[in-house]
């Protein structure tokens, strides 16, 4: 049996593991200290994991600009992969007909099994975002 004599087992600390005696039932923190380390630790796990796949994107839109500004119209993917580009990472995916393309910020590409493709820019990106975003302003 417990402090309580209910049977139940106290709580403990998520950050620490010392036992919380005292307080409410479902607290989940032995002190503001072990709380806010906790939440900190938590976010900083998340902010390393945004960080990553921002990383890898970059590397991809740097590969799929490299593309461009070679003239190519694409490139086999093991030779894209030796450059570092990851085909996991995407911002945009689209099926166009039969085909899917994929996107990678302002760079629309198609990708096999064995070969990024049709590798182009969105024109006017600029344009079109700054038109879309006076569209929103007027809909407020």
């Amino acid at each position: 049996m417990d402090y309580n004599g209910k049977g139940h087992q106290p709580a403990r600390c998520l950050q620490c593991g010392e036992e919380i005696s005292y307080g409410r039932s479902d607290k989940k923190f032995c002190c503001e200290a072990c709380k806010n380390r906790y939440h900190n630790r938590k976010m900083n796990a998340l902010r390393a994991f945004r960080s990553r796949v921002t990383g890898k994107l970059e590397k991809n839109h740097e590969v799929l600009e490299a593309i461009l500004c070679s003239g190519q119209d694409g490139m086999e993917l093991m030779q894209a992969e030796s450059l570092g580009f990851s085909p996991s990472f995407v911002t945009s995916f689209k099926k166009v007909r039969s085909k899917i393309e994929l996107g990678c910020y302002d760079i629309l590409y198609r990708m096999s099994e064995d070969k990024i493709s049709s590798v182009h820019k969105i024109p006017d990106l600029s344009v079109n975002l700054q038109e879309n975003h006076k569209m929103n302003d007027e809909d407020e």
